[in-house]
C-alpha cells in the first residue's frame, strides 16, 4: 500500500495508481510512504533506508501512532519531484521510469541486501561513479524486470499517459480528483 502525500496540483488517484503499479511490479511488500512535490527541472527521486517523520512528510498525523514522530509501516521511504511547465508526456514517462528504481532501492533495504556487496573504489581510493555502484545496478536490474513483459509494457504505457493528462490539466489549473 502506498501512503501518499502529493504537494502537487495532480489528481492523488493517478500518482497512486502509477506508485502501486511500481511497487506491485518490483515486488515491494508492506506500506511504502512517498512525498511527492513539485520540481524545477527533470523528474527526481530518493529513496531512503528510514522511518519519515511526521513533520516532514506534513499531512501524516492520519498515520501517526501512540507517542510517535514517526510514520507507521515498514522501513524506507521516497521523496519524488514533478516538475510541471515542460512536456507532460516526457515528465509521466521519466516519473514511471523513477517510481520504477526507487521501488527497487526500497525491496532492497526491506530484504537486506542493500549494502552486502562492498562498494569498489578507483586506483586513487575514491567512489566510483554513481551509475556504477552495486546498489543502483540492482535497482534498474528490478526495474527493468518489473516490465520485461508485454503486458505489462502495455499497462505501464496507459498510466504514464493518464498521468501525463492529469500533468497536463495540472498545468493549465483543472484540478480533478
Amino acid at each position: 500500500m502506498i501512503l501518499l502525500f502529493n504537494r502537487t496540483r495532480c489528481a492523488d488517484q493517478v500518482i497512486k495508481d502509477v506508485l502501486a503499479f511500481a511497487a506491485r511490479r518490483v515486488g515491494v511488500k508492506g506500506d511504502t510512504p512517498v512525498k511527492v512535490s513539485t520540481g524545477r527541472y527533470n523528474t527526481e527521486g530518493v529513496a531512503y533506508n528510514s522511518f519519515p517523520y511526521l513533520w516532514y512528510m506534513k499531512g501524516g498525523r492520519r498515520y501517526k501512532t501512540k507517542r510517535t514522530s514517526h510514520l507507521i509501516g515498514n522501513v524506507g521511504y521516497i521523496t519524488m519531484s514533478v516538475p510541471m511547465g515542460i512536456d507532460p508526456l516526457a515528465v509521466a514517462e521519466s516519473f514511471m521510469r523513477v517510481a520504477l528504481h526507487e521501488m527497487g532501492h526500497i525491496r532492497s533495504y526491506r530484504d537486506g541486501t542493500y549494502g552486502k556487496e562492498r562498494e569498489p573504489t578507483t586506483r586513487t581510493g575514491r567512489r566510483i561513479a554513481h551509475d556504477q555502484r552495486p546498489c543502483e545496478i540492482l535497482a534498474n536490474n528490478y526495474a527493468d524486470d518489473a516490465i520485461a513483459t508485454r503486458a505489462h509494457r502495455v499497462q505501464r504505457d496507459e498510466l504514464v499517459l493518464a498521468l501525463a493528462i492529469a500533468i497536463e490539466s495540472a498545468q493549465h489549473g483543472d484540478r480533478r480528483r
